[in-house]
Formats: C-alpha cells, structure tokens, sequence
C-alpha cells in the first residue's frame, strides 16, 4: 500500500518508537528556558548524520539505502541514550500524569490529521485533476513556504513557554506590547520571501519552476493566518481546551476540501494556495471568536491592531503577485526593504546583541 520495501517500514517505525524520547526532553528544557542543550544536540546531530550520509551514498551501492541509513541509525541512537536516561531518570510511572496528560493530548488527534489533511490534500486533488507535472510546480512553491511554517514552529515553542508564565502572573499588558513586536518581526520577513520567491525558486528548481511563484503569496498569507490563529490556539492550550482547537481544525480542512474541489478544476494547480489561505483564514477567525465569546479572554491581544495588520499583509501579498510582472520595480523594493532591515538592525543593535548573548551563552 506504501510502495515500500518492508525493510524501510521496519526502519521507520524503530525511527518513531525512539523519536519521542527527545521531544519529552526537549519540551522539558524548553518549559524551564534551556536552550543550550537543543542548540548543541541540533548541530551536532545535523552535522553527525550528514556526514555518515555522505559516506554511505559515496561507499554503498544502493544509494537510497544509505541515504536513510545515514539519516536514521545515527539519530535513533542518539534518542535510544536519551531514552534509557528518562527510564532510569524516571524510575516509576506516576499514572495521574499520564491520566492527565491525555485528558488534555487525545481531543488533539483530530486536530493534528485534519491539519495533515489541511496542508496535503490540495496535491492530491491537483495531481487528481491537473496532472502530476502541476503537482510538481505547486509542491516546489509549497517547499519555500514551508520554511516559514518550520520557523514559525520553531518560534512559537519558544514563545510558548514564556506566554504561559505572563498569562499564569496574569501579565496582559506585557503579552500585549510584545505580541505586537512577534507579528510585527513574522510579517516583516515572509514579505522579504514573497519579494524573492521568483528567484528561490530558480535556485531550488530552475527555470521550469518559475512559474509556480504565484503560489507563494497567498501560502504565506496562510502562513500569517496559521500565527494569529496560533496566538489564539495558546489561550485554548492554557485553559485545557483541546476539544475546541480540533473542532476548528476539522473544519477548516473540510473547507479546504470542498473549495478544492469547487475551484482547482476551474482555475488549475494557483486555485489550491487561495483555498488553502482561505482555510487558514477561517481558522483564525474561528479561534478568535472561540477565545472572545467561550473563553472572555480576548482582551489579551489588541485584537483590532492584530486584524488589521492581517489585512494590510493581505493587500501586500497581492501587490507582490504583480510585482512578479516587473523585475526592476521589484529590485527596487527589495533594495527598500534591506535599507529598512539594515537601519533597524542598526538602531536596534544593543538589544539585538544582548538578547543573542543571554540566549546562546
């Protein structure tokens, strides 16, 4: 059913059996802000198992195989210790945090496969009804965006932590002032990606792929939707409200689906980032009502200005789009835009060097 070899699915799930060890351990540094330990694991495993890699495919015939070789065995030792030092860290299983624990996890498994279906189902349905070729053009483009969805992630576990200890001390004019500042930085650099997308994809792909640079601007007007829904999402995490977050979730891939199936036959492989946005869009607009009229917390964000910039994003997304018509013009707003980088790296020099010095030494 896979088309793969049995040798790989065996591979795969020794690979998910171990992996989790070092999301636990991770998640409890990241809880009491350390740091450190995921900077050195993360560079050090990247760089430890791109290098057996390398040998692998250089040395072995097969070369598939030593690419995932290289990839797995490495890492799946590396959390196999990690796990043997929660067991003997842990020494008993206290079954009230488990109970707990998936009191909270379990309304959360719709959420996580609706959000799978959310962001895969459009190349099914363009592979489906415009051919494996658009396939190809659209998963490129969905490639550069998905470095923002990655750092968003990354961001946001970081931003996590800290929202959950302001929100306990009850700390809402603190949360306001830099939620502010967190989309105002997010919304800066997916512009800087929608400005230079045209020539991402040239480097990633080639010329044949330069005409999937339409998809991007609204797969990263999805992406600013996914971090204000996000900010929402964190208020329903904090009250134990999973059971919410993945009714909105469900919803919005069935949304998706039904506007793909309404629009990608229509308008061809580009129709499947509106939708997606589409769906995005709704889920904010669902988890902001939610936390408003469930929840009384909406006080929390300045929700006006939060929308607002949401919109005025929105518009810059589709005045990049016909900037990709006009080269010259285009260059000239990504000369503006690092002028405007430079000056406030520049301004802003003595708080940008102190928090990188409190953070990684």
């Amino acid at each position: 059913m896979f088309s793969m070899e049995p040798f790989y699915i065996r591979l795969l799930f020794i690979y998910l059996l171990l992996e989790p060890a070092y999301e636990y351990i991770q998640a409890k540094h990241r809880m009491y802000m350390k740091y450190k330990f995921f900077l050195f694991f993360s560079v050090s495993s990247a760089i430890f198992r791109t290098g057996i890699s390398l040998l692998l495919v250089h040395f072995m015939e097969d070369k598939l195989m030593g690419r995932v070789l290289g990839y797995v065995v490495p890492v799946s030792c590396m959390y196999f210790i990690i796990y043997c030092h929660i067991i003997i860290k842990g020494k008993t299983i206290k079954w009230e945090y488990c109970k707990y624990a998936l009191s909270i996890s379990i309304p959360l498994i719709p959420h996580m496969l609706s959000a799978i279906i959310l962001s895969s189902s459009d190349r099914i349905m363009i592979t489906k009804y415009c051919g494996g070729e658009q396939t190809a053009l659209y998963s490129l483009a969905y490639t550069v965006a998905s470095i923002v969805i990655l750092i968003h992630a990354s961001i946001n576990k970081a931003w996590t932590p800290w929202f959950f200890d302001e929100l306990n001390s009850r700390s809402y004019d603190t949360i306001k002032k830099y939620a502010n500042y967190y989309i105002d930085v997010f919304l800066f650099f997916i512009t800087g990606i929608m400005l230079i997308s045209p020539e991402l994809l040239l480097i990633l792909g080639g010329k044949p792929y330069y005409e999937a640079c339409y998809v991007i601007p609204p797969v990263m007007g999805a992406s600013a939707c996914q971090f204000v829904y996000t900010l929402y999402v964190n208020i329903e995490t904090y009250h134990k409200k999973t059971g919410m977050i993945s009714t909105g979730t469900v919803m919005a891939a069935l949304l998706n689906i039904v506007l793909n199936l309404i629009f990608i036959p229509a308008y061809g492989y580009v129709a499947a980032a509106y939708t997606t946005f589409a769906g995005y869009m709704a889920l904010a607009a669902f988890h902001f009502i939610i936390v408003r009229k469930n929840l009384k917390m909406s006080f929390i964000y300045n929700n006006g200005t939060l929308f607002a910039k949401l919109g005025f994003f929105t518009g810059l997304q589709f005045i990049c789009t016909l900037l990709y018509h006009t080269v010259y013009i285009r260059y000239i707003c990504v000369f503006l835009y690092l002028a405007i980088f430079i000056v406030f790296c520049l301004k802003n020099r003595k708080t940008i060097l102190k928090v990188c010095h409190k953070n990684l030494f």
